[in-house]
């Protein structure tokens, strides 16, 4: 007599927008305390040193994973995608690691919080998405915050505050990629070659401004490979455990998190500026993310479904 699977138990929403919310606020403070050593580690090695190391080491340690992909792995059928993400998430790593380093924690934080908007309009442009009047209004208001951390006339826009500002393009760009590249493949497969195509082209840079870290700067690189390969475990484990949609919120949490590491290992105090133009920009990202979240929840033209759609390839802060 056949035995009938045991139904599993049905998932209490309440707590799981907990565990997941827990497990990406847990992300944000490891992702805020390795803005702080790479900082450290900026300091021993040139920061295109620390993005290499950063890649070599994330290869490194995701070598278990080459057990649940699917091997042997036609890399030659979607080789230009993974070389664009490969591209962009170096350029986003790079931009991102010279920001940290040189501009206060919490305004590189609060500039990089425009990652939304940036996708937002590279969707329209690069994938045709309609975006009506209340998302280009969210846009505005969000670019006026930006505006406001800046407050350009008023104080140096710095080659920092542009690399921060850089490096959310590139995020952003990264996100589109990986939309393209998530019709075919899944999170594992699209992470473990990305960083396999990324480690050749950050060492490229590196080797022209190349010197051999100390004992002091090996500690704060391997941290930093340590760090980001944890971050990266807590974000899957956060939208695993409740929709993109629920935990995304959440994300903001990296900019107390940024601003408590700053003033007690940089004795950085930030600018009262720096936290009205961040509340602005974070209103505009949570609004945008809310809105393609139930879009991506719509069922489109002439579709009948029971089931809920599933949720658009979420835009994080990976490419740190």
């Amino acid at each position: 007599m056949p035995v009938r699977p045991v139904p599993s138990a049905p998932v209490d929403p309440g707590r799981a927008l907990i565990v997941g919310g827990l497990w990406m606020t847990a992300a944000c403070g490891m992702l805020a305390l390795l803005a702080a050593e790479i900082r450290m580690a900026a300091q021993h090695v040139h920061p295109l040193e620390v993005v290499f190391f950063r890649n070599l080491f994330g290869v490194v340690l995701m070598v278990p994973m080459l057990r649940r992909l699917p091997l042997p792995y036609d890399f030659r059928r979607r080789w230009t995608l993974f070389g664009l993400r490969g591209l962009t998430s170096f350029l986003a790593m790079s931009t991102w690691f010279f920001a940290v380093a040189t501009i206060p924690l919490a305004d590189a934080v609060a500039l990089n919080f425009t990652l939304p908007l940036f996708a937002t309009l590279l969707a329209v442009i690069t994938l045709g998405e309609t975006v009506r009047a209340r998302r280009w209004t969210a846009l505005a208001v969000g670019f006026a915050g930006t505006l406001v951390v800046l407050r350009p006339g008023f104080t140096e826009v710095s080659a920092g505050t542009i690399a921060a500002l850089a490096s959310a393009l590139f995020m952003a760009s990264s996100a589109i990629s990986i939309r393209r590249m998530a019709a075919h493949d899944g999170p594992a497969v699209i992470t473990f070659w990305s960083n396999i195509v990324m480690t050749p082209i950050s060492l490229i840079p590196a080797a022209f401004v190349w010197t051999w870290p100390g004992w002091e700067g090996w500690a704060w690189l391997l941290l930093v490979g340590a760090t980001a390969i944890i971050a990266q475990i807590f974000l899957s484990r956060a939208y695993a455990a409740a929709p993109t949609s629920a935990v995304m919120p959440f994300d903001f949490t990296r900019l107390p998190f940024a601003v408590l590491i700053g003033l007690a290992f940089f004795d950085e105090v930030p600018d009262p500026w720096t936290l009205v133009g961040a509340t602005v920009i974070i209103g505009s990202a949570v609004y945008i993310t809310r809105r393609e979240a139930r879009l991506a929840s719509r069922p489109t033209a002439g579709q009948i479904t029971t089931a809920p759609q599933p949720d658009r390839p979420e835009i994080t802060s990976e490419d740190k």
